[in-house]
């Protein structure tokens, strides 16, 4: 009787969190007419795609839902994809100005920018005994990396060295919400596909007209 009611937790618990659960997204976070590569005036400046910010106020209600017992979390100012790091520009400027790289990427049709979710990835990390957490969008690449590829011809025709910039090595995340810390890179995460959370399917829903 005892090793049929351990057999009967296990089996609950395992059920509980492996199920797999739905966050929606309002299609309207991919509205071309709301998009635009802007220049990220930081000490380290970087480039990235500014999105619709106003679908993701309940796509972090629900992550709050889901992982943080409908506690607030934090979450960014803008609703930004980086598309060239801080530490890329350092490397391009050596050939191309800022201005080169925004008048590039804003001449390319938005129509040909697609950033589609391929899931959520989530991150955590102790810091000071206590553990942050951070969830954001895994988007498709495909698109975002042509941006990369012209960037890349342009700097290679003023002179620059094809193989010190590598367009491939990238993959598009959109930062949604976070506890204490939007945990990155910095703090040594790599948003990737290992943090993809597996048991959450990622569904958009169309704004009916």
């Amino acid at each position: 009787m005892i090793n049929f009611l351990i057999l009967f937790a296990s089996i609950f618990t395992f059920n509980t969190f492996s199920q797999e659960r739905t966050l929606v997204v309002k299609s309207a976070l991919f509205d071309k007419t709301q998009i635009s590569f802007i220049l990220i005036e930081n000490t380290k400046p970087a480039v990235a795609l500014k999105v619709n910010a106003e679908p993701l106020i309940a796509v972090k209600k629900q992550i709050e839902t889901m992982f943080n017992q409908g506690k607030e979390l934090k979450s960014p100012t803008d609703a930004l994809i980086e598309v060239v790091s801080a530490e890329e520009m350092q490397l391009l400027t050596a050939k191309l100005s800022n201005s080169d790289i925004i008048s590039l990427t804003n001449s390319i049709s938005k129509e040909m920018i697609n950033f589609g979710i391929s899931c959520l990835g989530s991150a955590s990390l102790v810091v000071n005994n206590v553990t942050e957490s951070a969830y954001f969008f895994i988007h498709k690449r495909e698109s975002l990396i042509f941006v990369r590829r012209e960037i890349q011809r342009l700097y290679e025709l003023k002179g620059g060295d094809k193989n010190s910039f590598d367009p491939e090595a990238y993959l598009p995340n959109l930062s949604l919400a976070f506890t204490n810390i939007d945990l990155n890179k910095v703090d040594g995460i790599v948003r990737d596909y290992s943090t993809c959370l597996k048991n959450i399917k990622v569904i958009t829903e169309e704004i009916s007209r």
